[in-house]
């Protein structure tokens, strides 16, 4: 059970009795508005005590560097903040403000990788980019993204050596390697 979500999500329900006891406005779970600029001026500035997920030191930093005007930006970030990933953010950063050219490593992948600004940040982008080149079916693109996040062991030989199997023609082996290459960078 997911006590710490389970407790953000009474914490908002409570916020959300307390707006509606003081200033009238009845918002709930699904009318919050995600637009308002207000608040992603107070995320820009670093202002975020007590905002889940983004409060801790480093994030702080980042999301000053961002200046977020999204809700996307913020999920991104929270997406990159971690371990290995966590060295995107200042592409990310450059890239969304306009600093850095964004690049995809095959013209397929800019659909998918666009609204990133050309850097892989979901699990599922890397699904959508095995369909997309190399032929992978859903679940097989779930297989390589369960090896790509725990890379070691008989799933990952499993994934790799049976895929490289199916592959028959170059042109699916050269997109076979970028996907390949993808996972590195996601690794």
């Amino acid at each position: 059970m997911d006590f710490l979500g389970l407790r953000t999500l009474t914490v908002m329900a409570r916020a959300c009795e307390l707006i509606k006891e003081r200033h009238g406005v009845d918002y709930n779970l699904r009318n919050i508005p995600v637009d308002d600029s207000a608040s992603f001026d107070l995320l820009g500035r670093g202002d975020v005590a007590g905002v889940f997920q983004v409060e801790g030191a480093g994030m702080r930093r980042f999301l000053r560097a961002m200046k977020p005007t999204r809700l996307e930006h913020v999920i991104a970030m929270v997406a990159l903040y971690r371990p290995g990933p966590m060295d995107f953010i200042p592409h990310y950063i450059r890239r969304m403000h306009g600093e850095e050219k964004v690049t995809y490593l095959h013209p397929s992948l800019e659909p998918i990788f666009s609204e990133t600004y050309g850097r892989p940040v979901y699990q599922e982008q890397l699904m959508f980019a095995a369909m997309d080149l190399a032929g992978y079916t859903a679940e097989e693109a779930d297989d390589l993204r369960k090896a790509v996040e725990f890379p070691t062991g008989q799933q990952m030989r499993f994934s790799m050596i049976g895929r490289s199997l199916l592959v028959t023609d170059l042109i699916k082996r050269m997109q076979l390697i970028m996907v390949l290459y993808l996972c590195r960078l996601l690794s």
